[in-house]
């Protein structure tokens, strides 16, 4: 037999507990001033602790008896003669505190802190590897798509080139401008924002060009007279800028162009024309690669081999960090 209880209870000390269970147990707990919870009384009374919820909310002193908030209870006889009691009203829920959120909050600023600048570099590093790979694709492309429109190569007219004799003469050739090379055999094949057709760069080389592409990017290229690579030639080299707004910062040798770093900021490409077996947009067969800040005679030419080298990935011991 099951019936529902709505109850109420206030005040009473002995007399209430008594009428509520009809047992001396809890009239002596309650005169000795115990505190324990309804649930354990119960729990004792009945001898099984399975039927009841962990979780009453209420206890019993000799002083008074109250019981909140308002619940049903239902009882329920079983075969062994006990009264089973069902509490159908919800546990208390516990909250966190204010110095609880503001330790947990230190602690994610904490590990934020330690975390976000590796996790922006990554992202930096992946942007830079993909830009390089895009622009050394585009730049051989252009130069394949010339030569099927024009000729070979090694038959173009190639800009002025300055190199020393045996003598230690120094001798001239070509007959084309640097940007006149570029803008009879390779501008129809980019995508082009801006062009400066006149760029000198300090110590690099005297009348080179720069481009602004669609995508960003950027890249200015001229006769190197700064040094040359290994043998009597001064090399045709380009550097490529991931972020073309760093062109207009290294055309004057001022702060900011002092600031920008050789294999982050800017990268050095040699451009071959075939005769001598290489052929197109190619790195500089050197190991230089320290990261040097500035561009005077272009420093740390070898970043472009140690990351293609590495799978078009910059490596883990790469010595700029992004």
């Amino acid at each position: 037999m099951e019936n529902t209880v709505k109850s109420r209870f206030f005040g009473g000390g002995a007399s209430s507990l008594s009428s509520l269970t009809g047992t001396e147990q809890g009239i002596q707990a309650a005169e000795r001033g115990k505190a324990f919870s309804l649930c354990t009384f119960l729990q004792r009374l009945i001898k099984r602790k399975s039927l009841l919820p962990p979780c009453l909310g209420f206890a019993l002193r000799s002083e008074s008896f109250a019981y909140e908030p308002t619940v049903q209870h239902r009882s329920i006889s079983s075969q062994s003669g006990f009264v089973r009691f069902a509490h159908t009203a919800p546990c208390r829920k516990s909250a966190f505190t204010l110095a609880e959120v503001l330790i947990t909050l230190g602690i994610i600023g904490v590990v934020a802190a330690m975390t976000l600048p590796a996790l922006v570099g990554n992202y930096r590093k992946k942007q830079v590897e993909v830009k390089l790979k895009r622009f050394y694709s585009v730049f051989n492309n252009a130069l394949i798509r010339s030569e099927a429109d024009n000729e070979q190569m090694q038959f173009w007219e190639w800009p002025e080139n300055s190199y020393k004799d045996e003598d230690g003469e120094i001798i001239q050739t070509g007959s084309i401008s640097d940007y006149e090379w570029f803008e009879k055999y390779l501008k129809p094949y980019f995508n082009i924002k801006d062009v400066n057709q006149s760029f000198h760069l300090y110590c690099v080389w005297y009348d080179g060009f720069a481009i602004k592409m669609t995508d960003g990017t950027g890249v200015a290229c001229g006769i190197f007279e700064g040094r040359s690579f290994g043998d009597k030639t001064y090399p045709f080299v380009c550097m490529f800028f991931p972020e073309s707004k760093n062109i207009d910062n290294v055309r004057d040798y001022n702060t900011k162009s002092q600031s920008l770093i050789s294999g982050k900021d800017y990268f050095i490409f040699q451009l071959f024309n075939g005769i001598n077996g290489k052929k197109g947009l190619q790195a500089i067969d050197s190991d230089e690669c320290t990261g040097e800040k500035g561009f005077k005679n272009l420093p740390s030419i070898g970043c472009v081999k140690k990351i293609i080298e590495n799978n078009w990935e910059i490596p883990d011991d790469y010595p700029v960090k992004f």
